[in-house]
């Protein structure tokens, strides 16, 4: 009896695991989310690691002002009731600046106009890093992986925590650490 109780679990089991996943498809079917959602959740994610010049403590800000050089490309993925405000750049008042467009001119113009303020600069471009950006949103295999110019961070005067840090590429300039 206990031998047919055991083999019955056997296959009931993985019926039941997968009827589970059957009904839950169309549920996660609507989750798809598109590169900008996915590159909104990291910045959102990042800038709880960062010390901007006058904080005592990461992550402690009221709010953070986000510019984007397409703005409509990412508001609408940011709540009300976030501690997040999203502008167009230019923007005098914005800690980060993500640059969601891949115009290597437009970047390093940017990038040279504000390397030494204290924003937080944002990519997605291979060459992101070399032009002075901070942090590099890198897509590999279809995900997305960090990486990070320490030597550009400290020229701004943010302070990158080593948590964020550990799950990065590290380099300087263009060169790996």
């Amino acid at each position: 009896m206990g031998f047919l109780r055991g083999r019955l679990n056997l296959l009931v089991f993985p019926a039941a695991v997968a009827v589970l996943l059957l009904v839950s498809l169309p549920v996660f079917a609507g989750m798809n989310a598109s590169e900008a959602q996915l590159r909104v959740l990291f910045i959102k994610k990042i800038t709880k690691y960062i010390k901007w010049p006058g904080d005592e403590s990461y992550s402690k800000r009221n709010m953070i002002t986000i510019a984007a050089v397409r703005k409509s490309e990412i508001a609408n993925y940011f709540k009300e009731k976030e501690p997040f405000k999203v502008v167009s750049w230019p923007s005098d008042k914005c800690q980060v600046l993500f640059f969601n467009t891949e115009s290597s001119r437009d970047i390093a113009a940017v990038l040279k106009r504000i390397s030494d303020r204290p924003i937080l600069t944002i990519g997605k471009s291979s060459q992101f890093l070399k032009m002075g950006g901070i942090i590099n949103l890198k897509e590999s295999d279809g995900r997305i992986k960090l990486q990070v110019n320490i030597c550009a961070a400290q020229k701004a005067g943010l302070n990158i925590s080593s948590k964020l840090l550990s799950l990065s590429e590290i380099f300087c300039g263009a060169d790996p650490r």
